[in-house]
């Protein structure tokens, strides 16, 4: 028998592979959700302050993690009465695991480049770009170092390195040709 938080998990992830079937059924695609691997330099907060309890810690994160859609993801951002960064960061990373559902970016890594204050960003790809996506990409940003099925670039060669990061994926998402397999 479960109790509590384990119930309340249970059972959302029971809804959730339903309605991923049904969709499934109804459009005749795929409708699963990949859960990225994205690790990125967020700065920690202290946002045990922010909830009056850890149940509704947690009931919060649960929400922003099942949310699918950027109309989603906006409706509920505009419902935080007082938002902080670590509720940004959990928006930000939403947004990200939301556009990458449709691109081949299995994971978004970060790491201190040593003996500097940067830091590097790497997006790991399941297969290449096509040209005109690596064409895009480098108008949009030249510094980006791209090599088989891995993006790199350091948040210094960035003026915006959460809206420049967004763009790149978006800009992957949108992709006109299928992409090419290694």
């Amino acid at each position: 028998k479960q109790h509590g938080h384990v119930t309340t998990l249970g059972l959302n992830l029971f809804e959730e592979l339903l309605n991923e079937a049904v969709e499934e059924l109804r459009t005749g695609q795929s409708a699963h959700w990949r859960d990225l691997d994205i690790d990125l330099p967020m700065k920690p907060s202290a946002d045990e302050y922010i909830f009056a309890s850890s149940q509704e810690k947690i009931h919060f994160w649960q929400k922003i993690s099942w949310l699918r859609t950027t109309e989603e993801l906006q409706e509920e951002a505009e419902k935080i009465a007082s938002p902080s960064p670590a509720i940004d960061d959990a928006l930000f990373i939403q947004k990200l695991k939301i556009y990458c559902q449709t691109t081949p970016i299995h994971r978004i890594t970060s790491r201190r480049l040593a003996g500097t204050d940067d830091t590097i960003i790497e997006l790991q790809l399941t297969s290449t770009l096509t040209p005109e996506q690596i064409r895009q990409l480098i108008s949009q940003q030249p510094n980006w170092n791209i090599a088989n099925e891995q993006l790199k670039i350091k948040i210094s060669q960035l003026t915006d390195w959460r809206r420049d990061l967004l763009a790149a994926v978006q800009l992957i998402a949108n992709r006109q040709t299928p992409l090419m397999s290694l």
